[in-house]
């Protein structure tokens, strides 16, 4: 019996997990478990079943998982493992169709601009804050070790 669910990412996930079974693509199906499973700890969490969870929920799980792939690929680089390298960026390509699409960087110092001049931000003390509003406003559509960095600048 097929689990009905309103959520078109999981459902989308299911059936990128069923795929990747016909089609023989291990390390694909290998990808897609592991994010199941990561979105099924987290409604274990939050007390729900996977099925009740919302897009941004879902969203917000494959972020994770997308930066843990982004760091091992820089530590991956840095020890010149070019075949991890490789295995991870695949892995970050496949996980990428669940995330939002995230702002690019002028997108994202537009944003840290308006909301710094919105709050009166002068000082470096006061960086908290504009991080704060960013991720009440952007949630995970904008990438906030890039925000952070950026709003370094303007203050600096």
């Amino acid at each position: 019996m097929e689990k009905q669910t309103k959520n078109n990412k999981i459902t989308q996930l299911r059936n990128d997990i069923k795929k990747a079974q016909l089609n023989k693509k291990y390390n694909d199906l290998s990808t897609f478990r592991v994010a199941l499973s990561k979105l099924q700890n987290y409604a274990i969490e939050q007390k729900k079943s996977v099925d009740e969870l919302q897009n941004t929920e879902v969203e917000e799980v494959m972020v994770k998982l997308g930066k843990q792939r982004e760091e091992s690929i820089e530590a991956f680089k840095k020890g010149n493992r070019e075949d991890l390298v490789k295995k991870e960026q695949y892995e970050l390509n496949l996980l990428q169709k669940y995330m939002p699409q995230r702002l690019s960087e002028q997108e994202t110092t537009s944003a840290v601009t308006k909301i710094m001049q919105e709050l009166k931000i002068e000082t470096p003390n006061q960086i908290g804050q504009v991080m704060a509003e960013i991720k009440k406003s952007y949630g995970n559509k904008i990438d906030m070790s890039i925000a952070s960095r950026i709003a370094k600048e303007k203050l600096a």
